[in-house]
């Protein structure tokens, strides 16, 4: 029944407004078997990212490319440090998980064209409806499959199918399955974007440009990156950014006849360019290397395919031959160090946002300083490290000096208060806490924990009563505050047994059993 009732609340809610219940069910069916062990939910973003490799080697190979260049397409695909985020990350499940079935909706879908070039008696199978399928798990992964029947009518151009009434129809169909789910998470997210001319225009392909240079040029990948300001083309990033977006038009254009070239550069737009943002008013973050993953794709496999027609091409002149194969072991090598690397700044919050600090100082928020606070915190034998204590706190007050009403950064202030027995000190921040935010059920908890040590019961159960008014689900905190009215009841009067049978019941009938 419990199970039951979880699954319904999966399909039925969504995560930070983003509608993703397959990877909110992967994540309860890890936590179901395997509790809270990290080591299981890496293990499986890093299996998904094989399967999903594996799964570009195929596309590679159904797409024309020789096995050398399906290879190497491969290795600049799995090495790349810009997959870093999506793999390490765990929440960013939804990134491995929707190209997973992804990247499966599409090998299903080229078998489907095969078999129609094969047999003109053919119908459509179960390739077609494995394609809607996988297209429709994709999408309950992550909205970003929403490009999948673009994608498919594209893949009829490059496999030089034929635009009839019956493919057209097929994709109408796709879109039945991925449209409406899209379309909940971009209900719960729409709004009035500010359009400004040129200043929009430039942002537009200053994102566009963005990820084709992260591709190309990997100098460092962090979690927030900062928008170039001021928004004009006299500054330097966004006229470098025309000047980029020029030349691929103009390559466009001389490289029309070739179809590799043209399948990179489409397949790039149309599976991103719902992502590229025209402001910057809606959150802190307007591009993200995790938004790379899939549509890369196109230009590994002409990377793969370039280098190999290099490699035969000058396969008779021993020095040629020799520099490519020293730029092709440089550029592999250096695609393995920086993922290495990339590696090591996912290591931890800590290392996540000291690197952030160090490479996009530009970007630095109150969310960024708290969230570094917060790692160091976590740290273990962090109580015992005066210095990172101090850097801790001093990270709190640059928050709040950006946000002075940031409630968290104050709750967490509270805490290191409360470690070092300032009661007091605790007391001002987490009453502070609640006033920023009225519905912040740790500052309430905390606050009644302090009540409780101090002997003040009728303002600690004042504070619990809040706190389980806030979050009436959380069991553990039922068990705490039982133990503070048996802890009561035992210091003298019992006037709080009525209030603790009260408390008993209510957790039997929420949860099924006596604490």
């Amino acid at each position: 029944f419990i199970l039951s009732f979880d699954i319904k609340a999966i399909f039925t809610t969504t995560v930070n407004k983003i509608y993703i219940p397959l990877t909110s069910l992967s994540f309860a069916l890890e936590h179901y078997f395997f509790k809270a062990d990290p080591f299981i939910y890496h293990l499986d973003n890093l299996l998904l990212h094989v399967a999903v490799t594996v799964m570009v080697f195929l596309f590679c190979r159904r797409g024309g490319l020789s096995v050398s260049a399906a290879a190497v397409a491969t290795l600049i695909f799995g090495l790349h440090p810009a997959h870093v985020e999506s793999v390490a990350w765990i929440t960013e499940r939804k990134d491995v998980l929707y190209a997973f079935f992804y990247m499966l909706a599409i090998l299903c879908y080229l078998d489907h064209l095969r078999a129609l070039k094969e047999s003109p008696a053919y119908r459509a199978g179960w390739t077609f409806w494995f394609t809607l399928i996988f297209g429709f798990l994709s999408i309950l992964a992550k909205p970003s499959a929403l490009s999948l029947p673009w994608i498919l009518f594209f893949l009829d151009w490059f496999s030089r199918s034929k635009l009839t009434i019956r493919s057209c129809v097929e994709k109408i169909y796709c879109g039945l399955a991925v449209f409406p789910v899209a379309w909940i998470t971009y209900v719960l997210q729409m709004r009035a974007q500010i359009i400004q001319f040129p200043d929009s225009l430039l942002i537009w392909i200053w994102c566009f440009v963005f990820y084709l240079k992260k591709m190309l040029y990997q100098d460092y990948f962090v979690l927030i990156y900062h928008l170039p300001a001021p928004v004009a083309l006299t500054n330097p990033a966004y006229a470098f950014s025309v000047f980029l977006f020029v030349i691929l038009l103009a390559s466009l254009w001389y490289w029309r006849k070739n179809r590799l070239f043209v399948f990179a550069s489409l397949f790039y737009v149309l599976s991103i360019f719902f992502l590229l943002r025209v402001d910057h008013s809606a959150d802190i973050n307007v591009v993200g290397d995790r938004f790379m993953y899939i549509p890369m794709l196109g230009w590994c496999m002409l990377l793969g395919d370039s280098g190999v027609k290099l490699w035969a091409r000058y396969r008779n002149a021993a020095i040629a031959r020799a520099t490519l194969l020293f730029v092709g072991i440089t550029v592999l090598s250096f695609l393995f160090f920086q993922t290495a690397r990339q590696c090591r700044v996912w290591y931890n919050g800590a290392s996540l946002w000291e690197h952030q600090l160090r490479y996009q100082g530009q970007a630095a928020t109150a969310l960024i300083y708290n969230k570094l606070a917060q790692a160091y915190m976590q740290e273990p034998g962090f109580e015992n490290n005066s210095g990172k204590i101090q850097i801790a706190e001093d990270y709190l007050h640059k928050a709040i000096a950006i946000k002075p009403d940031y409630a968290q950064a104050y709750f967490h202030l509270g805490q290191l208060a409360e470690r070092r027995e300032d009661v007091a000190l605790a007391r001002i921040y987490f009453n502070r806490t609640i006033e920023l935010d009225g519905g912040h059920f740790d500052a309430y908890f905390q606050l009644g924990l302090l009540h409780d040590r101090e002997g003040e019961y009728s303002q600690a159960t004042k504070a619990f009563n809040e706190a389980i008014t806030i979050s009436p689900d959380h069991e553990g905190m039922y068990l705490q505050i039982l133990d503070f009215y048996n802890k009561a009841i035992a210091a003298g009067p019992r006037a709080y047994q009525q209030e603790r049978d009260a408390l008993t019941k209510k957790c039997f009938d929420r949860f099924g059993k006596y604490p």
